[in-house]
């Protein structure tokens, strides 16, 4: 009911000339962005600009707001205000409500924090209050440690009739979780006619960029005790903190009412693309990083052996001598992708699910041969047309070529399988010195062959890829070979379930 409260929003600020304001810690616990900051982005008015911020105080705070009112004589009566606990970490303390010192509410951070991370209405019934005297209204808050109490919009509504509006929230807050360039998920408002009447709403409005608003057919009836919904997403374009509003006209008292929108934008890795992959130095090291906001760059090569991918991003190594490198992503926690370029962008080594469990969606490719001087390209993209990302936890292991391995002419020919140990598919690799015709086959340890994985001609120091399918095989060991002219060469490959 208009009147009974004064200033029940705050916002003649402070001082203010309605409320006795209380804080150990700071004076005055009313608060706007301006004077108080935003608490990583999880305190805001619900309406308006200023608000009352309890707590705040990592050693803790007393605080309250105090008011007189006159409550007309009347057969009921609803003390109502808006309440938003953020989830901290070792959030204590309470907040409460007193008519004349009698507590008529209290939510503590322990037991109720999470009925109020987004601003929520409360509604106290204070009957005996309502008979034409003045009486001494307070909002109470005691931490003892880390602990936020957000206020706002306080009202008595005497013997409420007639249409009366109330929003879910009175903040819809998107955090810094959505990547500029993509469309966060919608978050829903909703919105419930506490009245006596029907609620007609003609108009749902929003601010415009980077919020979009998603509202229903209007005009909309909403009957006493109803509600009704709309959508809000957050599509940012910068890392800029943005701010908007959805504007609701109806015929409730109050309209037109206004919901804040916050948000803000997290930009893609620095690696994002190849042209700045991050460089690997030594004989060993770790990949790290995410691919959260990563995207695919036009001309961007798909892998060979996963189509459905996105997200990528680049790391290069430069190997000073011939050799065999091998990068594994065991330690990565979602679908990932792998694959190895060299020279410029064409692929010598992809792989999908071949790492060993408990993270046998993540991505190895062992030993695979590259020259020396030239750049190699390593990408790491995430599995999906709605891509995974994560954090990126990963090792690479550089061996130069040495007499006496798998090679018959300084390193240029050679015969590879990655992964090994397989599952699934197992990439094969054969590169000759010279040009002649080469048969690549798979025998089991019987010496029965069980694939011819290719056959025919080969150029000079062409590579040939072929694919080893070795979810047909049963588990066990088995000898990729590849022969040609005075060529013989083997390679192990463990076949495991």
């Amino acid at each position: 009911t208009p009147g009974i409260v004064a200033d029940g929003s705050f916002e003649t600020g402070t001082p203010n000339a309605a409320w006795t304001e209380a804080s150990a810690a700071f004076g005055s616990p009313v608060c706007s962005v301006a004077l108080c900051g935003t608490a990583g982005g999880t305190a805001a008015p619900r309406t308006g600009t200023f608000y009352v911020w309890f707590g705040g105080s990592s050693t803790g705070d007393v605080g309250s707001m105090t008011q007189t009112v006159t409550i007309p004589s009347s057969p009921s009566a609803t003390l109502k205000f808006y309440l938003k606990i953020p989830a901290v970490t070792g959030g204590t303390g309470f907040v409460a409500a007193t008519m004349d010192g009698a507590e008529v509410f209290r939510a503590t951070y322990a037991a109720n924090q999470a009925t109020y991370t987004e601003y929520t209405l409360v509604s106290v019934p204070i009957n005996a209050y309502a008979n034409g005297a003045p009486h001494v209204l307070s909002i109470t808050s005691t931490t003892t440690g880390s602990g936020n109490f957000y206020v706002d919009d306080v009202s008595i509504e005497v013997g409420v009739t007639g249409p009366s509006l109330s929003p879910s929230t009175g903040t819809v807050a998107f955090g810094s979780t959505t990547a500029v360039g993509t469309t966060s998920a919608p978050q829903t408002v909703t919105l419930t006619n506490n009245g006596t009447a029907p609620v007609t709403i003609t108009s749902i409005t929003g601010s415009g960029a980077p919020f979009a608003v998603t509202a229903p057919t209007l005009p909309v009836t909403i009957a006493a005790g109803a509600t009704s919904t709309f959508t809000v997403t957050f599509s940012p374009t910068s890392t800029t903190p943005a701010t908007g509003t959805v504007s609701i006209v109806s015929n409730a008292p109050g309209s037109p009412l206004v919901i804040n929108l916050t948000g803000t934008g997290f930009a893609a890795p620095a690696n994002d693309n190849f042209a700045n992959a991050t460089a690997l130095t030594g004989l060993s090291g770790t990949l790290t990083g995410t691919n959260a906001a990563a995207t695919l760059q036009t001309g961007e090569p798909a892998p060979s052996c996963q189509s459905s991918h996105g997200a990528s991003v680049w790391w290069t190594y430069t190997p000073a001598v011939a050799g065999r490198l091998t990068v594994d992503l065991s330690a990565t926690a979602f679908d990932t992708i792998l694959t190895m370029h060299q020279p410029g962008t064409t692929e010598i080594g992809c792989d999908d699910d071949g790492a060993a469990a408990p993270n046998s969606l993540a991505s190895i490719l062992t030993n695979i041969p590259v020259v020396a001087g030239s750049p190699v390209l390593i990408r790491v993209a995430g599995y999906g047309s709605t891509p995974a990302t994560g954090a990126i936890s990963g090792t690479f292991t550089f061996t130069p070529t040495t007499a006496g391995e798998n090679t018959a002419d300084a390193g240029r020919t050679s015969l590879t399988t990655s992964p090994n140990p397989v599952q699934g598919r197992s990439s094969v690799r054969f590169v000759s010195a010279t040009a002649q015709d080469v048969t690549v086959s798979v025998y089991d340890v019987t010496g029965r062959q069980v694939a011819t994985l290719f056959q025919g001609a080969v150029a000079a120091d062409q590579q040939v890829t072929a694919s080893l399918e070795a979810s047909s095989l049963p588990a066990g060991v088995y000898v990729v070979r590849a022969t040609g002219a005075g060529l013989n060469l083997t390679q192990q490959v463990t076949v495991v379930r």
